[in-house]
């Protein structure tokens, strides 16, 4: 159980570096705002992606997000700033109580409804759990996700599953074959890339991540099916599971690199 979470209160995201000190003395903390500005373009290769829906076998809310685990060896990607295979763990997704704000990253300042993680471990290192303790040892794939008019049907089945852990700590076995590829941007070649953190306890500086430029969609009924989750077990007063987002972070001086920029 999380002993920390996103209200404005002893466990909030201002008050983690109590238990967890590198968010306050840590020089590559994410998320950042992403200032197009201040990109440094790079020739890096495409991503060589390549997701197995058969591998996607839980779902789980946390009670600080919903989460979707892999347990195949398949499911990951190559190519970009990687020099090894990056293995998929799990996505998750980070939204707001309101359309204006949810994602973690923000472009130039602006926030956007939602942000999905892809993380992934580099395969270089045994598991997930070894590859933490190294700098290199994740890579987070951003996705930033916007409310807009139409249904995105790539979402059908994957929000059928998570209707299905309403309250905190439960899971459930996902049904159907979700489609993973679909909840990418179309346009995958176009992408920032930095030295980065977890953006949830431990706030491990760990990851390597790429975000990707290009905004998906949702519609607000789909929208509002995440903000039907609660943080607090079934039985319990319900608190909706909402803005569970960490703000940014200083930059440091670190560089933010960009793809088809």
């Amino acid at each position: 159980m999380a002993h920390w979470g996103y209200a404005q209160t002893i466990l909030g995201p201002e008050k983690w570096y109590l238990d967890y000190l590198i968010g306050k003395e840590g020089k590559r903390q994410s998320p950042i705002d992403i200032k197009e500005r201040d990109l440094d373009p790079k020739n890096f290769p495409s991503l060589d992606m390549c997701y197995d829906p058969s591998e996607i076998t839980k779902v789980k809310n946390t009670g600080t997000s919903v989460k979707f685990f892999s347990t195949g060896t398949k499911s990951g990607f190559t190519g970009g700033p990687f020099q090894h295979r990056q293995r998929l763990v799990q996505f998750h997704f980070h939204w707001g109580a309101e359309n204006n704000r949810g994602s973690e990253h923000t472009i130039n300042g602006r926030p956007t409804s939602a942000e999905l993680h892809f993380v992934h471990y580099n395969d270089k290192y045994p598991d997930a759990t070894e590859a933490m303790k190294h700098p290199d040892g994740l890579s987070v794939l951003g996705v930033f996700i916007d409310v807009e008019d139409t249904c995105n049907p790539a979402y059908q089945v994957l929000l059928h599953n998570v209707r299905k852990v309403r309250y905190a700590h439960t899971e459930a076995h996902v049904e159907g074959c979700l489609d993973v590829d679909g909840l990418f941007p179309s346009d995958k070649g176009a992408f920032a890339h930095y030295h980065g953190s977890l953006t949830t306890p431990p706030l491990t500086e760990c990851v390597e991540w790429i975000n990707f430029r290009e905004i998906t969609g949702i519609s607000q009924e789909q929208m509002d099916t995440f903000r039907g989750l609660y943080s607090t077990e079934e039985g319990k007063p319900a608190v909706p599971l909402v803005d569970n987002f960490r703000p940014v972070q200083p930059i440091h001086g670190r560089t933010v690199y960009c793809r088809d920029c």
